[in-house]
């Protein structure tokens, strides 16, 4: 792709990602793209602005928590500790129950809303 170039890497949320794929263009979707969009569309569980507010909620209340998991833990909004130990299996620390506890009890919050 010639003329194109990165300028910002991190991560985002699904539902960011289903409104910049939204995006009116003048460069047809390609299959990837098409495939993307379709799959943000049936597993995004919240709007982008919740999303945002989730994520920022959980790196504040939970110092272990970094943008790509708590990105990723909005996207899966766990309801139980067994859905979140997997998210943290490669990490060289655990989540205590409280935690864990802290975790659920915000994403419950956003996941009711």
């Amino acid at each position: 792709m010639i003329g194109r170039r990165t300028i910002d890497v991190k991560e985002v949320p699904l539902a960011d990602v289903k409104e910049i794929l939204e995006m009116p263009s003048d460069m047809e979707a390609g299959f990837e793209q098409t495939k993307t969009l379709d799959y943000s569309k049936k597993v995004a569980k919240l709007d982008k602005k919740k999303a945002y507010e989730l994520i920022d909620e959980l790196m504040a209340a939970v110092a272990k928590i970094n943008r790509a998991k708590a990105v990723k833990l909005a996207d899966l909004m766990p309801k139980t500790p067994d859905e979140v130990a997997p998210l943290f299996a490669k990490e060289t620390f655990a989540l205590t129950e409280d935690e864990v506890s802290k975790v659920l009890e915000i994403v419950g919050k956003y996941a009711k809303a």
